[in-house]
């Protein structure tokens, strides 16, 4: 009768551990459950450099990057002729969806440019905006890339016609994750 307990609470016991072996196989520990696969932030970086050809942008062209952080301010950043290549992008992602972003890349003649030196001047920025949202897992949801390089030759009589100027780049990241530039 002992005997009999004892493989009948062995039984009880196999039959316990089996059970919650198929209920956690059945579970949803994968990172799989649409709260997981819902966009919750997103992130955006720019690349400024002198366009193809624009060897005197830096030269006589101050740029300005205005974007905005996280916590609704904006910081500048300035691309001087020291660097050939800026990116700018915020310390951390923007956790705030549906979110709207709008970063201004301003360009004035630098006050010293002695712009006598030369008939003519090859300007212009190449610039590369990308944008990526991403679920609470760190996946991305999307990623939209918006490139241009422009690049012209003035005449130096006309540089003061043409600075200042601005662009301003635009993009959205609805609740999706989706985003419109």
């Amino acid at each position: 009768m002992k005997m009999r307990k004892t493989i009948m609470m062995l039984a009880a016991i196999l039959c316990c551990a089996m059970i919650s072996t198929v209920f956690t196989a059945c579970g949803s520990d994968d990172g799989d459950s649409p709260a997981d696969n819902r966009a919750t932030t997103y992130t955006f970086k720019l690349t400024v450099k002198a366009g193809t050809g624009a060897d005197d942008q830096q030269d006589i062209v101050k740029t300005v990057v205005t974007m905005p952080k996280t916590n609704g301010e904006t910081e500048t950043q300035e691309f001087s002729e020291f660097i050939e290549e800026m990116s700018v992008q915020p310390a951390v992602n923007f956790n705030n969806l549906p979110g709207e972003c709008s970063i201004t890349i301003s360009e004035s003649l630098l006050p010293d440019a002695d712009i006598t030196q030369k008939e003519k001047y090859g300007v212009g920025l190449h610039y590369k905006l990308e944008v990526i949202s991403y679920d609470a897992n760190g996946r991305v949801i999307d990623y939209k890339v918006k490139e241009e390089d422009s690049h012209m030759i003035v005449p130096a009589a006309n540089l003061t016609k043409l600075y200042p100027k601005s662009t301003t780049l635009k993009f959205t990241v609805d609740k999706s994750g989706k985003i419109t530039q």
